[in-house]
Parts: structure tokens; sequence; C-alpha cells
């Protein structure tokens, strides 16, 4: 376990991951981005996260510091607000990755076919993204839409700023 993950680190920070494995390589040429995945923080050793191994779940943290940028809320996050990502987190826990959904916004860039998203399955960046938004803040206030949902789109959140 990385002892320094937490440090300067809130509860519900952004962590913004530039994988180097074959998909998260992929994910990043397609998405032109430094970042391949994102997750929640929970505390200073736990994430809420997804990715295509396994379901959404808590996992202790196992990033390098090298490897991840953080990003926080602007604002302060009312104690309700910080009930209803709870709320969300609790009720999407365990759901599948949401393979559908990748591979078909990799074919919305290549080919502009249409985006399948199942409701029930999740992507990293939906976890994080609708969490947000069960809290009501909309993290892609303010962005343009027609861009496609992906770890580098939620780093340009006006409502969000990198601490690390």
């Amino acid at each position: 376990m990385n002892k320094k993950f937490g440090e300067n680190m809130n509860q519900y920070d952004i962590v913004f991951y530039k994988g180097k494995s074959p998909i998260s390589n992929i994910i990043k040429m397609f998405t032109k981005s430094k970042y391949s995945h994102v997750a929640l923080v929970l505390d200073k050793y736990h994430l809420f996260e997804t990715n295509w191994s396994h379901p959404a779940q808590i996992n202790h943290i196992k990033y390098r510091t090298k490897d991840y940028d953080i990003y926080r809320y602007k604002s302060h996050l009312t104690n309700r607000q910080k009930v209803l990502i709870d709320d969300y987190i609790q009720s999407v826990l365990d759901s599948k990755y949401d393979f559908k959904f990748l591979f078909s916004r990799g074919l919305k860039i290549l080919f502009n076919v249409k985006i399948k998203d199942d409701k029930s399955r999740m992507t990293c960046d939906e976890l994080v993204y609708l969490a947000f938004k069960n809290a009501g803040i909309d993290l892609l206030e303010g962005l343009d839409k027609t861009h496609i949902l992906s770890p580098n789109l939620l780093s340009k959140s006006k409502l969000l700023h990198q601490i690390k």
C-alpha cells in the first residue's frame, strides 16, 4: 500500500490514473489524454472504482504517486451531498463493468455510431460522474456535451481543480 497516497487528500477527491497497460494505452490514444482511469477517494486508504477486470468495488489504494493526479471539487461538499454520494455508491456497489458502453464509445469515435449504455453496468468515468450527479453536481457543466464521457473529459471540468 502506498502510505503517501492519502496525504493532503479529502473524501471524494478524484484520482485520475495514467495507466501503462495495453488497454490503458488504447484508452489514452482514443481520448487523446494522459488519463486512462478515474476513481473516487473514500479515505486515505480506499478508493471506489471499477475497471474491466472487476465490478464496482471499494479497493485499497495501490497506485504509485507518479502514476496519478488528484482533482478536488472546488466548492465545499455539504453533508447532504456527501450522503447522496454515499447512497449512490451503495446503490451501484458490485455493478459489473460496462464493456458495451466502452466499446461503443470507441466505435463512436471511429465510425460515428450510436453509443450503447447498459444502465445496470458501469465504467470508471460513469461511476465518478454519476456519484456527483446524484448529489446535484454536474461535473460536465459548461463543457461541450458532444464530447464522449472519458477520464479526460472529467479532468476538464470547470468544477474541479488539480491538487497534485
